[in-house]
């Protein structure tokens, strides 16, 4: 099941329309059935409304679809936290699917809020990454087309020498 599945399967359950959904996520009204790919800024979008979807359920498929009240409650006395430095002391983005499984189960409630933070900040983190090397591309490309505009100068010129030798 893809996450637009999975997201969809949410919203029935939750009794939510797509079109509240696009409403209040302000994502397009045919998002969930269009081809194009969840992205982190999406998903990011989409937890920050749908405060009880479990992230980590919609990416991988893996957990409870619905996070347990106590969680949300204890999520919200985390996010007060100043350091929540250790949120990524374990590394959670390196777990196969058979150990998701196993762990994913013996997990506390504050357990998981680290874990669905923890994802959230990856996200972040690659989305920022992407970002700042998509600003080098482009800044790459116009240094290029400096260079080119350059030597197509310099070759305009050298052939006019040349023509004025030929002359002269």
């Amino acid at each position: 099941m893809t996450a637009k599945k999975r997201i969809i399967k949410y919203l029935k359950y939750k009794d939510i329309s797509q079109y509240d959904f696009s409403r209040r996520t302000r994502l397009s009204n045919g998002y969930l059935n269009s081809g194009e790919n969840v992205t982190s800024a999406n998903l990011d979008a989409i937890t920050n409304i749908f405060r009880d979807l479990n992230l980590i359920w919609v990416v991988k498929g893996i957990g409870p679809m619905i996070i347990p009240e106590d969680t949300k409650q204890l999520g919200y006395a985390m996010e007060m936290e100043e350091n929540s430095d250790n949120i990524l002391n374990e590394d959670y983005l390196d777990w196969t699917a058979e150990d998701a499984d196993k762990k994913l189960l013996n997990m506390t409630p504050q357990q998981l809020i680290h874990l669905n933070k923890a994802f959230k900040i990856a996200i972040r983190s690659k989305d920022q990454t992407i970002q700042a090397k998509d600003d080098i591309i482009v800044t790459l490309k116009e240094v290029i087309a400096e260079k080119e505009n350059s030597n197509k100068l310099k070759d305009e010129m050298i052939l006019e020498l040349r023509q004025k030798q030929s002359k002269g």
